[in-house]
């Protein structure tokens, strides 16, 4: 298992579909200096509470990156690249664009273990009305932020954030002061929220504190390196707040993980000091409105000693944060199909609203379900309502429901996302299969709609689709919360 995997097995949160990517150089798209778009696909929240959709070229429609880590770029082993499918009116079926530091704009060049994409978060960093894409980039001990910037044409030209240098592993987007533009918080300490608008030097607009939480084990010490794991307005003051996640194995032989998170209330004086607050144990989280009353609720992956597996639970939002209130669905149970054992927990989850009613749906994927099998992972989407998060008309989907391959076909759903990438109001479905025809992987796209979706409807997007050539190239690879 390789570094970037086993961050991945630590922190996943609001995945989005990936592609691995082979050797190949190419340029990146330019387009003319001083464009500022129309007010359309600016907006800083999503459809129902969700994250803004990436939308590069501000044509209404959502834009899907994957990213691969792990790939080689020009020789280059885990040099790392990035690929773009644009929208268009059938999901998945836009132009392609391939970025890595061997792209012309982009700065730096190709490094052994770099990982560029491993990380990568969309804004406007810039407000200039065009998504951009912060991606984090190491070198050796030390770790960057580059942010590519959106265009007419799309992703063009990037530069280093100045004040991002350091360890910087993850970096997740938001407005976490409410003055209406995204910032970034690429960790913890005196400098780690860096506020927006950035310039297109790589200076940000100031910087401010985000305090880090402190979690105890059960034998009372203290669990170190807390990561970031979600972002979202979560207590209705139009500002987005942040969660954290600590985890640490045991050392009693064991292979006891101990869970836990903390919520961080954003403002316009800076974040508020971690809270416990009603949020239970978890891997992975993501943030949508999923019973429509105008607060972002928590929608976690739950982990812990007693805790059954593949278990969802909705921490709903309040005036003051996340409540008491909750809702759980397990697989296997309240309509939800599946079956709660082995290692069917989800490690990937994502929200949108993929039937276009106003409720955040949920779409969860758990690539390790039916471990040692052939086209061994699922993906669940559960549908929101009034009431909240619920098992009726939930779909679960296997690699078989796309493929008939016969090869080993493990970590089907390594990666989930929800966005609308053909702008019919619905959120569309891409769920990534690193392990399709020995390795080779895929990324499926499928429109979203009011009922069952039909798989038969998917976009099947190969390497071949993006020129891409060489072996394990494990399209539909995975870079933690894309999107947050």
């Amino acid at each position: 298992m390789s570094p970037l995997e086993g961050k991945h097995r630590k922190w996943v949160a609001g995945v989005a579909a990936v592609v691995a990517v082979g050797a190949v150089s190419t340029p990146l798209l330019w387009s003319g200096s001083g464009d500022r778009a129309e007010a359309k696909g600016t907006a800083l929240t999503g459809p129902a509470g969700t994250r803004p959709q990436a939308d590069f070229d501000n044509d209404g429609r959502a834009d899907q990156v994957s990213a691969s880590p792990n790939a080689e770029v020009s020789g280059t082993r885990q040099a790392g690249y990035l690929a773009v499918t644009y929208g268009s009116d059938r999901p998945g079926a836009g132009r392609h664009q391939l970025v890595g530091q061997d792209s012309e704009g982009v700065p730096g060049k190709p490094s052994s273990g770099a990982g560029f994409g491993g990380d990568s978060t969309a804004r406007d960093f810039d407000a200039d009305g065009y998504t951009d894409l912060a991606v984090t980039s190491s070198v050796g001990e030390k770790s960057t932020v580059i942010v590519l910037w959106g265009s007419k044409a799309g992703l063009h030209g990037g530069t280093y954030l100045k004040d991002a240098a350091g360890e910087v592993t993850t970096a997740v987007g938001g407005d976490f002061d409410g003055d209406k533009k995204a910032d970034l918080v690429t960790g913890f300490g005196s400098e780690g929220l860096l506020k927006g608008p950035f310039t297109r030097d790589g200076t940000a607009a100031g910087t401010g504190d985000v305090p880090e939480p402190h979690v105890d084990d059960k034998e009372g010490d203290e669990i170190p390196d807390p990561s970031l794991e979600a972002a979202g307005d979560l207590n209705g003051d139009h500002t987005d707040d942040l969660v954290t996640l600590s985890s640490n194995e045991t050392d009693d032989n064991t292979n006891h993980v101990v869970w836990a998170s903390r919520y961080l209330q954003g403002g316009k004086d800076g974040f508020a000091k971690p809270a416990k607050s009603h949020i239970p144990a978890n891997g992975a989280a993501t943030v949508g409105d999923v019973d429509d009353d105008g607060y972002g609720d928590l929608v976690v992956s739950r982990r812990g000693e007693q805790q059954e597996c593949g278990v969802l639970t909705v921490v709903y939002g309040t005036s003051e944060g996340p409540g008491p209130r909750r809702t759980t669905l397990t697989k296997g149970s309240a309509d939800v199909p599946g079956q709660s054992s082995g290692a069917c927990d989800y490690t990937a989850l994502d929200a949108g609203d993929v039937d276009g009613d106003g409720h955040a749906d949920v779409l969860g994927g758990a690539d390790l379900d039916s471990p040692g099998k052939e086209q061994s992972g699922s993906a669940t989407l559960v549908r929101g309502s009034k009431d909240g998060l619920t098992g009726e008309g939930a779909q679960r989907f296997r690699g078989k429901s796309f493929s008939s391959d016969e090869g080993s076909a493990d970590s089907f759903g390594l990666s989930v996302n929800l966005a609308d990438q053909d702008g019919d109001g619905k959120s569309d479905l891409a769920i990534g299969h690193p392990g399709r025809e020995d390795n080779a992987g895929a990324v499926y796209a499928l429109p979203g709609a009011e009922e069952k979706l039909p798989t038969e409807a998917a976009v099947t997007l190969r390497p071949k689709d993006f020129r891409l050539s060489g072996s394990l190239t494990k399209l539909g690879y995975t870079a933690p919360d894309l999107l947050n």
